[in-house]
């Protein structure tokens, strides 16, 4: 019934011989990083990335030769 659900929990605990095994595993070393992740690679940007404009002192000397 209803009520007898609400009073169960929702996770049903082990038994101690079932997390015995998983307790008796030997911890793992973390891989070694081959390269240096990117500054971009946390927001999700795996290739790299270039800004939209090289070298802004170039870009206003041809705005200035322009106009």
């Amino acid at each position: 019934t209803l009520r007898r659900a609400h009073l169960e929990p929702e996770v049903a605990r082990l038994s101690a011989e079932e997390e015995a095994p998983a307790a008796s595993a030997a911890p793992v070393a973390p891989a070694a990083r081959t390269a240096p992740d990117s500054r971009f690679s946390r927001m999700g940007i795996v290739d790299d990335a270039e800004p939209g404009m090289g070298d802004l002192d170039e870009v206003l000397r041809r705005r200035r030769a322009v106009g």
